[in-house]
């Protein structure tokens, strides 16, 4: 019994199974002292029940990876004894139960644990100052909500791989230690509500995507490198701390001086400068794009215009590797036409209205000519499916950019690239997606970013450098990158993966050129994500930003999964975040979060969030972006299944591909499991699974 999830009440006593290696019996009103012996097991998950006394897991298993006891009624101190001798423990979570004392110095310095959450108890006391000259491996550490005192130990500086760091709501007083600038990978800090007082340090993580200092005596200025931070990162508290955008109310925000009569005035004069010039502004435009009109009127037509189109049905081009996008249709439209189904080809002249529109538009130099694989006639406005539609691509030119390699495997010229053959494979809201391939055999993928979209080179080039060039087998890595002299020429090479996207093997059904995935298989590409965002999150501390299932190709007969586009919001500008966290809530995979801020940022929350919708698809068969019907009215995919499971029907959400189209085949236990696992993944912000926690999950189950 590999997998132990039950649904129960009252006490649990000793579990003396040596074949179990995980047992999950969260939310179920369990009550009395912790059992006092648990063998074998890996993961144990007893959290959101009644469990009280102490803490000591003496006799618990040695082999113990994870263990998550939070929203409990556990009081007391912690056994320490018994939690050093786990030597294999990663991630532990004590969090919301009533535990006190002091914190072992001994829970700092474990060279295993990665995830450390104490959070919402009674602790009291200094943080621990553990002194060791080695690199130890925590990436999590959550102390807030608790008594602690005393000063934020310098020591917390050489933990390098800390990501999330949260010591909020506790009586902590001095400096901010400058040690932290150090914390290169740091993305969550938050030691709001202390007592501390000083500076903030000028050089803290440039990957920082939230910040917290409020409630605290801090002085001095925001640092520079801070100012992108909204005035609630420092305020309220903080009274001599100065900020330029805070609101006038705050303290710190300096005075404000007035004018009298003459500063009136100089508003009221501004307020009519500013509605003449919108006015001239709005006229101007207004007679330029009459200008245009006439102009296009007069101007005598290419070629007739094209009356047939390509029916809906089409089979998809199953030649291509990237799924296209289709942002501006909405998710209610049927099966064939929605976001994260495969796009059918366009009729011929469209394309080639296409790619003309891309040489007016600027959106790529390149000179496009059309060609097929059969020879149908001028005027035939469709496409056969047995000659699938190719966009041959050439440079008449010499790109005069600068091409740019993270991989020393790859060596070629713009020069080679530009002569390469292209086809097109689809768009996003980055941009244009090429397949070229070079002299030499290698096949690319080819990002053309949209115009606008890219920072500054040196930022692009910063970025690009920190992630790119990621060696993992469930990552489709940045190999690379052209940086052009005009403004749209900004590319992105990868690696082409011919086998398709996740979406397209998910949602093909009309001419359907692959098998469908047995749930072995779908049960491989979770597992394959999972590793692959792991090694995002936990090796390179980056976020994936946009994962779905078109950004997952399974490749080679085995369909291993290989998550790609990651972390491309680091190389885009504010706006173009903007845009792609929209794109991802418009297909289903934007975390509440996001969409509840007005200045969201991709985090690593949020994958968990996109990873548990993606298992959803894997378990349904239905897109991210799929409208279903329900008693309340039209829901999404998340909803829907928590609906579903409310009414205990979990069977009802699974794909009927895999539990016949009545649902009469007894689908296997994980997927029960992994259901479980998906929904813990939508679960608030502050109780979502990491990771690696859902990795460890995943893995047993395949192992079972």
């Amino acid at each position: 019994m590999p997998y132990f999830l039950l649904a129960c009440a009252g006490s649990l006593g000793p579990v003396t199974t040596k074949v179990m290696s995980i047992l999950k019996l969260a939310s179920n009103g369990l009550t009395g002292p912790l059992p006092s012996k648990i063998q074998s097991c890996s993961v144990i998950d007893l959290s959101n029940n009644q469990f009280s006394g102490g803490v000591s897991l003496s006799k618990w298993s040695a082999n113990l990876r994870t263990l998550d006891l939070s929203h409990n009624n556990l009081s007391g101190t912690i056994d320490n004894a018994s939690l050093v001798q786990l030597f294999q423990l990663n991630a532990l979570n004590l969090s919301s139960n009533q535990l006190s004392g002091s914190i072992s110095p001994q829970l700092l310095a474990s060279p295993s644990i990665t995830e450390l959450v104490l959070s919402h108890n009674q602790f009291q006391g200094p943080i621990p100052n553990p002194s060791t000259a080695t690199t130890l491996p925590l990436s999590l550490l959550d102390l807030s909500y608790n008594h602690l005192s005393g000063g934020i130990p310098d020591s917390l500086g050489s933990y390098l791989k800390l990501v999330v760091l949260n010591l909020s709501t506790n009586q902590l007083e001095g400096t901010i230690p400058g040690r932290l600038s150090n914390l290169v990978q740091l993305q969550l800090l938050d030691l709001s509500k202390n007592l501390l007082s000083g500076l903030i340090p000028a050089k803290l993580s440039s990957q920082l995507e939230s910040l917290n200092v409020s409630g605290n005596n801090l002085s001095g200025t925001v640092p520079s490198n801070l100012a992108i931070f909204s005035n609630s990162s420092f305020y309220p508290g903080n009274p001599n701390l100065l900020f330029p955008n805070a609101p006038s109310d705050a303290p710190g925000s300096g005075v404000q001086v007035t004018l009298g009569n003459s500063h009136k005035q100089v508003k009221i004069a501004l307020k009519i400068g500013l509605i003449v010039g919108i006015t001239l502004g709005a006229v101007f435009i207004a007679a330029l794009t009459l200008v245009i009109y006439f102009c296009k009127m007069l101007k005598p037509s290419m070629k007739p215009p094209v009356t047939k189109s390509v029916d809906q049905d089409t089979k998809p081009n199953t030649d291509v590797g990237v799924v296209v996008e289709q942002p501006d249709v909405p998710s209610s439209v049927p099966r064939g036409s929605v976001k994260g189904a495969l796009a059918p080809p366009k009729a011929r002249s469209d394309i080639k209205r296409d790619a003309l529109d891309l040489q007016k538009s600027g959106e790529s130099p390149m000179r496009t000519k059309w060609r097929t694989g059969g020879t149908p006639s001028d005027d035939d406005g469709s496409v056969s499916a047995e000659h699938p539609m190719v966009l041959k691509v050439k440079s008449p030119d010499r790109l005069a950019g600068d091409l740019f390699f993270l991989d020393a495997t790859l060596l070629f010229t713009a020069e080679d690239l530009s002569q390469a053959p292209a086809e097109v494979l689809g768009r996003s809201n980055h941009g244009t997606s090429y397949k070229a391939t070079l002299d030499n055999g290698h096949v690319l993928t080819v990002k053309w970013l949209r115009e606008g979209l890219a920072r500054n080179k040196k930022e692009f080039t910063r970025e690009a450098k920190r992630f790119g060039g990621i060696k993992h087998p469930n990552v489709v890595s940045l190999r690379g990158y052209y940086w052009g002299p005009r403004e749209h020429e900004k590319l992105l090479l990868s690696d082409f993966i011919s086998t398709g996207s996740l979406a397209h093997h998910l949602y093909e059904r009309t001419g359907r050129r692959h098998p469908i995935l047995t749930w072995e298989q779908r049960l491989q590409v979770a597992v394959g994500v999972a590793s692959g965002l792991a090694c995002l999150h936990n090796k390179h501390g980056v976020a994936h930003g946009n994962l779905k299932a078109n950004n997952v190709f399974l490749q080679g007969p085995q369909l291993t999964a290989r998550v790609s586009d990651y972390s491309l919001h680091r190389l885009m500008t504010v706006a173009g975040t903007a845009n792609q966290i929209l794109n991802a809530g418009a297909l289903g995979y934007r975390s509440p979060e996001l969409a509840a801020t007005r200045k969201p940022k991709p985090s690593l929350v949020a994958d968990v969030y996109a990873l548990g919708v993606i298992l959803l698809e894997l378990l349904t068969g239905r897109g991210a972006g799929d409208i279903m019907s329900a008693n309340s009215g039209a829901v999404d995919l998340p909803d829907w299944v928590r609906l579903v499971v409310k009414e205990s029907r979990p069977v009802d959400c699974f794909d009927t591909a895999l539990v016949g189209l009545h649902r009469e085949q007894e689908p296997p236990k994980s997927m029960h499991e992994v259901l479980t696992i998906a929904l813990s993944c939508m679960t608030p912000q502050a109780s979502r699974p990491t990771v690696k926690c859902i990795l460890d999950q995943l893995v047993a189950l395949t192992d079972a």
